[in-house]
């Protein structure tokens, strides 16, 4: 699939994709609503934020520290931890 995702057009659409899902859960877990605030609610929220951290933590690390500091392609290599020698 890498080929499909790693194109010219798809992967900045991708990342708009990406940053848009982070966006707007971050709109929307900082908004009120009308609703009351349970305990689902709540670790719905905290679920919410921390996936968005983490989204933003792993395109930190695939496109600017693995690509660009290291110079490492960020293919399954990368997933797994394997050696690069």
């Amino acid at each position: 699939m890498r080929h499909v995702y790693r194109q010219e057009f798809r992967q900045p659409l991708l990342v708009a994709l990406f940053l848009f899902q982070v966006g707007s859960g971050v709109y929307l877990a900082t908004h009120s609503d009308v609703r009351p605030i349970n305990r689902f609610r709540t670790f719905q929220i905290a679920s919410g934020i921390f996936l968005a951290a983490y989204l933003l933590g792993h395109m930190n690390s695939a496109f600017v520290f693995a690509r660009l500091d290291l110079g490492i392609d960020s293919d399954s290599s990368l997933a797994t931890a394997a050696s690069s020698g």
